[in-house]
């Protein structure tokens, strides 16, 4: 008789959350992996969108949510504290209504959001308190001690499904003697497990090249590679085909590297299926790869939303982004987009606040530069994340961050640095919100690539 299965996205609590096209890509993964290995396997989303929400024209969109107790660290918040996704109600009658599982995984993203994922288990094993509950993912990976003290949690998965040695050294039953991924696994089975879909991921490497001083992908993904394209080509149709989704985001940490090996044969596949989607980059795009043959294709086969990743264009911050680039680099490159065929509107670059020495002036200075390239600008507060060469930094003046991962929360762990408080982020965030909103195209009002926080 085969094992049973069940596999959840927990819930998110934070002072923001917005549907700017996510996906539990890792979970994906993890269906096609129990399947694979003969598991009959139910997957749960308590991020699931409200039916009776419709849809940005993007296919973003509000998550459904609940104000809850604030935690005391963050009393100096001035905002709401909420959980997002389904109502206790209408997930504690899924499990009600579910066949009792042999085993439950359940994942893990930002480890401020660890507190969904207690919660999420509180409820999972009042109902099935005799039944394993893995956690693996990234904050599993990143803050494992902590995850393990979460009550209900049994194993704590630190490894990575496609590699065969991390299968076999976590000691897990049920986990431990398992095939592992292929380098064709595919997300498919998982889509074809749901009701709905607003929108598809698209992901045509795992890892990044680069070793951005902030960012933990090459902790969680030691290695980069590419996917093969035929699968990622097959994951979009499907989306395509069985839900009716019209956009697509890449979730790749690192689209353009190596283009004429990834990008490029990727683009040419789409183009020749004719599929009907726009596509959106929420990871940010790296400026010193972009070219006219690229922009080119983009536009080609309906790219709508470009998000650069400049961070910082000081060359005092250069060791922390990898030099991506300078402020001269990125003007010539918005040029080239804008002349290409790209809006205003559909351009947005990241700018960085909360790198070490940077006051709330030098952002406004830098935010101000990158307002008059004529896009979008979107700043991106700085949450320390475990293990990267920043968060060791920090760790030294900010001890805190080492113990209690809200502490890493980005909306408090700015207020903590030199000039930094509550309201100086705001500024930063209203004078973005003020250039935005004369950029923004007139026909998408809605548009939710502004990325500004509404004030609870």
């Amino acid at each position: 008789m085969k094992k049973k299965a069940l596999v959840i996205n927990p819930w998110i609590m934070d002072f923001k959350l917005y549907d700017e096209w996510m996906h539990p890509c890792g979970l994906y993964f993890l269906y096609d992996f129990l399947l694979r290995n003969g598991f009959d396997t139910v997957f749960y989303n308590c991020l699931k969108r409200s039916q009776s929400t419709k849809p940005k024209q993007n296919g973003t969109g509000e998550f459904p949510n609940a104000e809850i107790a604030k935690p005391g660290i963050y009393k100096g918040v001035k905002r709401k504290f909420k959980r997002y996704g389904v109502s206790q109600d209408e997930f504690t009658g899924f499990l009600l209504s579910t066949n009792k599982p042999d085993v439950i995984f359940l994942g893990s993203s930002m480890t401020y959001w660890a507190m969904g994922l207690a919660e999420t288990i509180k409820i999972v094993t009042s109902i099935f308190p005799d039944i394993p509950c893995i956690v693996g993912g990234t904050a599993a990976h990143l803050i494992p001690n902590w995850i393990r003290s979460i009550p209900g949690v049994t194993h704590v998965f630190t490894g990575n499904l496609f590699n065969a040695n991390d299968l076999k050294q976590s000691g897990i039953p049920l986990l431990s003697e398992l095939t592992a991924l292929p380098c064709a696994a595919s997300m498919n089975p998982a889509f074809e497990s749901m009701e709905s879909l607003n929108h598809a991921p698209v992901m045509t490497s795992l890892g990044c090249p680069m070793s951005c001083s902030y960012c933990a992908s090459k902790i969680l993904c030691k290695t980069y590679t590419r996917r093969p394209v035929e699968t990622v080509a097959a994951e979009l149709a499907l989306c395509v085909s069985e839900f009716d989704v019209s956009n697509a985001a890449f979730y790749d940490d690192a689209l353009l590297f190596d283009a004429e090996n990834n990008f490029i044969p990727f683009v040419n596949k789409i183009r020749d299926m004719r599929l009907p989607v726009q596509f959106h980059t929420p990871n940010g795009l790296h400026v010193a790869f972009m070219n006219r043959f690229l922009i080119d294709l983009m536009l080609d086969i309906g790219f709508k939303t470009i998000r650069l990743g400049y961070e910082s264009g000081k060359l005092s911050d250069t060791r922390h982004t990898s030099g991506k680039t300078s402020f001269e680099q990125l003007a010539q490159k918005i040029v080239l987009m804008k002349s290409g065929g790209f809006l205003s509107s559909g351009i947005g670059v990241y700018l960085m606040a909360g790198l070490p020495g940077q006051t709330p002036q030098m952002v406004m200075e830098e935010l101000a530069e990158v307002a008059s390239l004529g896009v979008l600008v979107k700043p991106v507060f700085l949450s320390p994340v475990p293990h990267t060469a920043l968060f060791e930094s920090y760790s030294l003046l900010y001890p805190q961050i080492l113990a209690d991962p809200l502490t890493h929360n980005d909306s408090y762990f700015v207020t903590l640095l030199p000039q930094w408080d509550a309201t100086a982020m705001q500024d930063v965030l209203d004078r973005a919100k003020s250039h935005n909103q004369k950029i923004q195209a007139p026909a998408d009002p809605s548009d939710s690539s502004l990325g500004i926080p509404k004030p609870a």
